[in-house]
C-alpha cells in the first residue's frame, strides 16, 4: 500500500507454536526458492519472504536444540539482525522487554532506521490489551514512545484475543484479515 518493498525474514518455529515460516508455508507460499528467485519475487511482486535456512544454512545444526529448548535464545534476537535484504527500515518485534532496547541500540549503531516495539502484555507485537512500546530510529537517534490503544480511538482487547496459535490458525487469521474481516486482530 506505501509503495515500499517488503522483504520479511523469518524461519520455522522454534520457541513458539509456529513461525513465520511455517505460516506462509501453511498459506502455499514455497520455501524452496533460491536466494536469487527470492530477489526476483521481491522485484516483481514488490514483497517477499527469505527463508533463513535458505540464507543462513549453517543455522539449521541448532535448529533442533532450539525447538527441544522450547524457548527463545539468542537466535531470535539475531534473525531480525541477520535479514538478508537488508532493508532500508526494518518494523522488529520483541517480547522480552530487556531486548527490545539492545536490539534498538543495534539498530542505531548500524544508523539504520527502524521500529522495535513489543506489547507491555509480553507480546511481540504491537497489543490492544495495553500500551506499547515502541523505540524509533531515526539516523542513529533513539526515541522510546508509548502507544495507548484507548488514546488512539481502538478498543482495549484481551491479549488472547490477539494471540496465534499453529500455522493453519495462523494462516486463517491472515486470510481473514485481507478479506477484511473486522476485529481484533484487524484493529
Amino acid at each position: 500500500a506505501t509503495g515500499l518493498r517488503l522483504v520479511k525474514h523469518g524461519n520455522r518455529a522454534a520457541s513458539s507454536s509456529s513461525g513465520s515460516a511455517d505460516v506462509l508455508e501453511a498459506l502455499g507460499v514455497s520455501l524452496t526458492l533460491t536466494p536469487e528467485q527470492v530477489q526476483q519475487v521481491a522485484l516483481e511482486a514488490g514483497i517477499t519472504f527469505c527463508f533463513a535456512n535458505a540464507f543462513h544454512p549453517s543455522m539449521r545444526h541448532a535448529a533442533i536444540t532450539r525447538k527441544e529448548l522450547g524457548v527463545g535464545t539468542a537466535f531470535n534476537f539475531l534473525g531480525p539482525l541477520t535479514n538478508p535484504g537488508q532493508p532500508t527500515y526494518a518494523a522488529v518485534g520483541v517480547a522480552d522487554r530487556r531486548m527490545a532496547p539492545l536490539l534498538a541500540g543495534v539498530f542505531a549503531g548500524r544508523r539504520r532506521d527502524a521500529a522495535v516495539f513489543r506489547g507491555d502484555d509480553g507480546l511481540d507485537e504491537l497489543t490492544l490489551a495495553t500500551t506499547s512500546s515502541v523505540w524509533w530510529l531515526r539516523r542513529g537517534q533513539v526515541a522510546l514512545h508509548r502507544l495507548d490503544p484507548e488514546r488512539l480511538g481502538l478498543p482495549l482487547t484481551p491479549t488472547e484475543a490477539l494471540r496465534g496459535g499453529d500455522p493453519a490458525y495462523n494462516a486463517e487469521v491472515i486470510r481473514k484479515v485481507c478479506a477484511g474481516v473486522r476485529g481484533a486482530v484487524r484493529d
